[in-house]
């Protein structure tokens, strides 16, 4: 039961996402890296649209070179939070 009168206290929670422990925060990291790898990878095969682009890469690749910087920043911000 909540007394009206008592004075309030200021609460903290993690946001959401961060109720992992550090193994599996571990875990993820891991398979971000290996996400970053696969996209990497990818991104590295020439492909026709590739060639007649201007900038040397396709739409694709490109989209898949930004995806693993995400998950490579992810993944930093996972194993610097683990540290904390």
């Amino acid at each position: 039961m909540i007394d009206a009168g008592h004075e309030p206290v200021p609460a903290w929670c993690k946001p959401p996402g961060r109720a992992i422990s550090p193994a599996d925060a571990a875990t993820v990291a891991r398979a971000l890296a290996d996400a970053e790898s696969y996209r990497r990878d990818g991104a590295e095969e020439q492909c026709a649209d590739c060639e007649a682009a201007p900038a040397g890469a396709c739409e694709d690749h490109l989209n898949d070179l930004d995806l693993a910087d995400a998950y490579a920043d992810l993944g930093r911000q996972l194993q610097q939070d683990g540290a904390e």
